[in-house]
């Protein structure tokens, strides 16, 4: 998820007679189907797959998404920027969506708005609000990673879809990601993120989402970068401890916490930020009961 605002989408308007102005309808799926998902076991996967950009531009799908992601998604915010009714993370759905042709990932934001709100009655609205948060900048020696380079394209080569692998890990036991993938694997509470042709704001979108606080950019880094980074997840990475400048906990596991994996592995320090203003987005309504397909 990029950081960014709601935008305002222009459209081109109708003139009806008496000089009154008819905007455009909103994006909205050709059809949908939305149903809560099937009980879940010991394990919990989640997939979304389709809509504009992928090898099936036609057809969303989506299996185990709560409804505090979907809303999320819909609006493009992180779920810090989220202030939603604490069991619309517990509400699981699955979807499935005809996309009409030409939609771009824009249009798809404001169909998923328009199915919640006419499945699940949802409004909600902008604000503005100081919270917690970072600046990453560069440390001392500087940057530990290197200028991507250009990747290999090939336009008559189409995505294979395959199975995932199953879960390997180092001797630390962090997982590993093969050379020249992209991805983040976690395994028990250790996880490796490996991007190519990353930015540094992408880089802050990565580090707030996992932080739930705003991380604004100020390294003054412009290119495109090939990053890794492996770190232990657990209380021990929690925002208030870290804006607090608490030393980490023990973790049995072993292995630096998210905040000294960005110095130790990057070269790159995140340190506070005061008078962080960011974008929420306020649910004012919003029912546990979605409407029949």
């Amino acid at each position: 998820m990029m950081q960014s605002t709601i935008q305002l989408l222009l459209t081109a308007v109708l003139l009806i007679p008496g000089g009154l102005a008819q905007p455009a309808p909103a994006p909205e799926f050709e059809a949908a189907s939305l149903r809560p998902s099937p009980p879940q076991g010991m394990s919990l996967s989640v997939s979304v797959k389709g809509g504009p950009g992928t090898e099936d531009p036609g057809m969303f799908t989506a299996q185990n998404l709560s409804l505090s992601n979907l809303i999320g998604a819909a609006y493009h915010v992180r779920p810090d920027q989220l202030i939603a009714p604490g069991w619309a993370k517990d509400e699981l759905f699955d979807i499935s969506a005809k996309v009409p042709k030409g939609a771009t990932r824009d249009d798809l934001r404001l169909m998923i708005r328009k199915l919640l709100a006419d499945r699940f009655k949802l409004v909600a609205h902008e604000e503005r609000r100081e919270k917690p948060g970072f600046d990453l900048v560069v440390a001392k020696n500087g940057p530990k990673f290197k200028v991507a380079t250009p990747p290999v394209t090939d336009d008559a080569a189409a995505p294979t879809p395959h199975a995932a692998p199953d879960i390997r890990v180092d001797d630390n036991g962090f997982p590993l990601i093969a050379a020249g993938e992209d991805g983040e694997v976690t395994a028990g509470s250790k996880t490796r993120m490996c991007r190519r042709q990353m930015s540094m704001a992408d880089l802050s979108h990565y580090l707030a989402f996992h932080l739930n606080g705003t991380v604004n950019d100020v390294t003054k880094l412009a290119a495109q970068y090939d990053i890794c980074l492996s770190w232990v997840m657990g209380d021990q990475v929690a925002l208030q401890t870290m804006l607090n400048d608490e030393p980490a906990s023990a973790d049995p596991a072993g292995g630096p916490n998210l905040r000294q994996a960005v110095q130790q592995q990057l070269g790159l320090r995140l340190e506070k930020a005061a008078g962080v203003t960011s974008t929420v987005i306020v649910v004012d309504h919003l029912e546990k009961t979605p409407a029949e397909n």
